[in-house]
């Protein structure tokens, strides 16, 4: 009779660095938009812009976010794998890598601002006429210039609280 014996020890130390980089991403997310920016006119860019997204009284809705959306849902894919490969693999802060998803969202708002497309993108004759030009959404510039990104807590909680 052959009689064995054995010790085997796994090293789980890659698979937890894995889960800890892995809870660190999710619990990060990027938020693009109009936030409490002063405008001139006396509200805040999030004011202005959602009045101008849905409309009010007379103004008719101009769905700039709308459309940055479904213009950038393409490309969001590959942005999200770019910053996975970055926290996971590579062990970058999820807030450096989500930078990138970030200014590209934001870009494409700019974006579809400058070229009009979204509804609604000219004004009224006599607004045009006191304005000097009929794009909507580009009076001063500044509401454009005033899209930013932020990195922010996701609220995301993990089920598994666990340890390997």
């Amino acid at each position: 009779m052959i009689n064995l014996q054995g010790k085997t020890k796994v090293d789980l130390s890659g698979l937890k660095r894995f889960e800890r980089r892995l809870k660190t991403l999710c619990e990060s997310q990027v938020e693009t938009g109009f936030y409490d920016t002063p405008h001139y006119s006396g509200l805040t860019s999030a004011q202005l812009m959602t009045i101008h997204e849905f409309g009010y009284n007379n103004l008719p809705q101009r769905n700039a976010m709308l459309s940055s959306s479904l213009s950038f849902k393409y490309d969001l894919p590959k942005y999200t794998k770019q910053v996975y490969n970055a926290v996971v693999a590579k062990g970058q802060s999820p807030e450096v890598a989500m930078k990138v998803i970030g200014e590209k969202y934001k870009q494409t708002l700019v974006f579809v601002i400058d070229a009009g497309l979204f509804s609604n993108n000219r004004v009224s004759k006599e607004w045009a006429a006191e304005k000097g030009f009929p794009e909507a959404l580009v009076h001063y510039g500044d509401l454009k210039d005033s899209a930013q990104y932020k990195i922010t807590a996701s609220g995301y909680s993990p089920m598994f609280k666990g340890r390997l």
